[in-house]
């Protein structure tokens, strides 16, 4: 199988079983679910945690599912997974008190990356579809469980977080 097809040259691509204008939104939207992806791989460079891999296939089942137009999927056995890491991690990270800037370590500056890049990707997702599915929420908790993991790499580093201060 060739990487270039030279199909896509006119401006339309495959969906599934259709051609469809690559301006169309739902493309913007699997672009940025596939750039969460994107970061993730990134992250996996630089971490063993399991559910980097999890996530990268959930995502890749993401795309599949809104290029199918089916919002259907089950993720919330993984949305609850993520919640109990989450959970986890704030029995030890210290408390939260004011706003932090990304950095720290490279892969804290990774995880908050991702974190962002979700975000961009669940805006998406609601501008394409508003109803709430697994998916919204999934990816809703995944960009908590990104910040979440950005504090843990600091913390694990001996790093503290930068505090956000006001410039005036």
């Amino acid at each position: 199988m060739s990487i270039y097809t030279k199909t896509g040259d006119a401006g339309h691509t495959s969906v599934i079983t259709k051609r469809i204008p690559k301006s169309t939104p739902i493309i913007a939207l699997l672009g940025k679910v596939d750039q969460v992806n994107a970061c993730f791989g990134l992250i996996s460079i630089l971490s063993d945690l399991p559910r980097v891999y999890e996530v990268q296939n959930i995502l890749f089942e993401i795309g599949t599912s809104i290029a199918k137009d089916d919002y259907s999927i089950n993720l919330a056995h993984y949305t609850h997974q993520l919640e109990l890491d989450i959970d986890q991690l704030d029995t030890v990270l210290p408390p939260l008190t004011n706003f932090i800037l990304p950095g720290g370590t490279e892969l804290s500056a990774r995880f908050h990356l991702a974190r962002t890049n979700t975000r961009f990707a669940e805006h998406a997702l609601w501008g394409h579809n508003n109803t709430q599915s697994d998916i919204h929420m999934y990816l809703n908790r995944l960009s908590d469980w990104c910040f979440a993991q950005a504090r843990k790499a600091n913390f694990d580093a001996k790093i503290n977080d930068t505090i956000w201060t006001r410039i005036n």
